[in-house]
């Protein structure tokens, strides 16, 4: 067995207060508050010596390390913003929120050793943190552990008979740039479009939108150089922008990059997300950091199985190799997070969607003229079968793309609609109260790095454990049985062994064309007196239903291509 070490789960919040300049406090205020005093005639403003209610220099007061009773985060994807919910008693947070101005939040999660848990429990702090939470200082904090920075949108404070309660409600730092317009009057917002140089790479195109915005100081952009082809991040303009619009000698580097007429409406997120939609990218928010990244990283973080140099999700980016509950070797080291029905998961679904907006067989953009077309998959046929066996009516999403006269770019956003809006056909939601993915334990909580965009793969641990009552369900006993006993266990029932050969062979996971990896798309983290719980949703990767030349898989399954540097891999 390995050298078990428990540590806590712990979440604190570092709140960033602005309170409103204008308030002042009288200079001699009574020291007991009374009935008396209050039914009393107020003097006139003229009479009272007051003082401004903020005396302390600087444009912000900060409040660290305090520990919520009750926290409901979640990470809804890299479109939507973040949101959090944040409840504190009353004596750990006595303030009037009608004196507050704006204020911002930092939320960390992450684990606490036991020892020290319980020495902060007793009251040490020897840096003026106590040893019972995480350590979120700049000296000696791990800023890995942000879970996300926004601003308070909403500040409640109930005073009932069982508590005082303080509730804040936010956004992350999203909300900013969701609410605000880059200009309410439409000639002045065009003017901020066009000054903009779209020839430089994208990040830094959004970093001169950002300067035009008085509340972005706290956003720092950050873009991976070695996700790009060529180590180079893309720009939206560039040979891409049509002659007509760089002047008459081709030299302009202005231009709204796609700007609708309606520009007076676009909000700073808008601008962010077409900026990045002409790239091939996904803006993304990392606690206060804006990550740009092209959207094929964002969906090839199972390719980690298969090509070690990928960094993993685990700490120091390595695979784990042992299990750190048993002690016992791996026979193959784990490269991206894997779940395990049985002993990491407490409840899991799978959900196919067979109605509504599904994924198309195509996706083609075609430049304002129509001159010029980008397609993925270039060799996708377009037509659907249902579940009769006919062939639907042609199934192609086309989407228009301003400004863009290069097929090769065209086709690299075409291919980025295609990943992005294809992934809601198979998923489900998983819920868990461990810190870590299989194969770890708390020393490593990976479950507290997971994001939207991440990798999962599922397993069903169906061993009957020695040491403690082994899990009971119908699942788990259904996956200890042989395969062939299963079957001719519901083919009994049923009167039809292909049936039951299709029953099985789906319940267990085993058809060769389906997958076992999942993205996620949605992370929640719930926090209270009975601990932390984690909650994700999980969507499909994109895969292709036809093979090299065109034609329909025989078997009707779905083909998975991968190719990594130096092999190739079918699945």
């Amino acid at each position: 067995m390995s050298d078990y070490t428990p540590y806590y789960p712990s979440m604190i919040a570092n709140l960033r207060l602005s309170f409103d300049p204008t308030l002042t406090i009288p200079t001699t205020a009574p020291d007991l508050w009374s009935i008396d005093s209050a039914l009393a005639a107020p003097a006139t403003p003229a009479r009272v010596k007051s003082e401004p209610l903020a005396i302390a220099k600087g444009p912000a007061s900060y409040i660290l390390n305090r520990v919520p009773s009750a926290a409901t985060i979640q990470l809804p994807g890299h479109r939507p913003a973040g949101r959090f919910t944040l409840s504190f008693p009353f004596k750990d947070l006595p303030i009037d929120p009608r004196t507050v101005q704006s204020c911002a939040v930092d939320v960390y999660v992450g684990t606490v050793l036991a020892s020290n848990f319980a020495r902060g429990m007793a009251g040490e702090a020897p840096f003026g943190v106590k040893l019972s939470v995480l350590d979120t200082t700049e000296f000696f904090g791990d800023t890995s552990n942000l879970v996300i920075s926004g601003m308070v949108d909403e500040w409640q404070v109930a005073h009932k008979d069982d508590g005082d309660i303080v509730t804040i409600m936010g956004r992350d730092l999203r909300g900013i740039l969701i609410d605000t317009p880059v200009h309410t009057d439409q000639k002045t917002s065009d003017k901020v479009l066009h000054s903009l140089d779209h020839n430089l790479p994208i990040q830094l195109v959004i970093e001169q939108l950002y300067k035009t915005h008085p509340l972005t100081e706290r956003i720092k952009i950050r873009t991976s150089l070695s996700e790009w082809p060529g180590g180079i991040p893309p720009a939206p303009g560039g040979r891409a922008m049509p002659r007509h619009r760089k002047g008459a000698k081709g030299k302009k580097t202005g231009g709204t990059a796609g700007s609708s007429s309606k520009a007076s409406k676009l909000s700073f997120w808008d601008v962010t997300v077409q900026l990045c939609y002409l790239v091939g990218a996904i803006p993304s928010f990392v606690g206060s950091e804006l990550h740009i990244r092209p959207s094929r990283s964002l969906f090839d973080q199972a390719l980690v199985q298969f090509d070690p140099s990928r960094p993993t999700p685990f700490k120091d980016a390595q695979p784990r190799a042992r299990d750190a509950v048993s002690g016992k070797a791996f026979p193959k080291p784990i490269t991206a997070r894997r779940m395990v029905y049985g002993r990491d998961i407490e409840s899991l679904t799978f959900d196919r969607k067979f109605g509504g907006f599904r994924k198309p067989r195509q996706v083609r953009c075609v430049n304002a003229d129509a001159t010029v077309e980008g397609k993925y998959p270039s060799n996708e046929i377009a037509s659907r079968l249902v579940a009769s066996g006919q062939k639907a009516m042609a199934d192609i999403l086309w989407v228009p793309v301003h400004e863009i006269d290069d097929e090769k770019r065209l086709t690299e956003i075409a291919q980025a609609v295609y990943e992005e809006i294809g992934r809601g056909e198979i998923g489900g939601t998983v819920s868990t109260k461990a810190l870590s993915s299989f194969g770890g334990d708390n020393r490593d909580p990976d479950l507290l790095r997971l994001r939207p965009g991440d990798a999962i793969e599922f397993a069903t641990d169906v061993r009957t454990l020695a040491r403690q009552a082994p899990l009971v369900s119908e699942f788990t006993d259904h996956m200890r049985k042989s395969f062939n006993t299963q079957v001719a266990d519901v083919a009994k029932r049923i009167g039809d062994v292909n049936l039951s050969r299709v029953i099985i062979s789906t319940a267990r996971g085993i058809i060769n064309e389906l997958q076992n990896f999942y993205r996620v798309s949605a992370v929640t983290f719930g926090w209270s007196v009975d601990g932390l719980q984690v909650g994700f949703d999980f969507q499909n990767y994109v895969v292709k239903s036809f093979d090299k030349d065109g034609s329909r898989n025989k078997s009707g399954g779905v083909v998975t291509e991968v190719v990594v540097p130096g092999q190739g891999f079918k699945r």
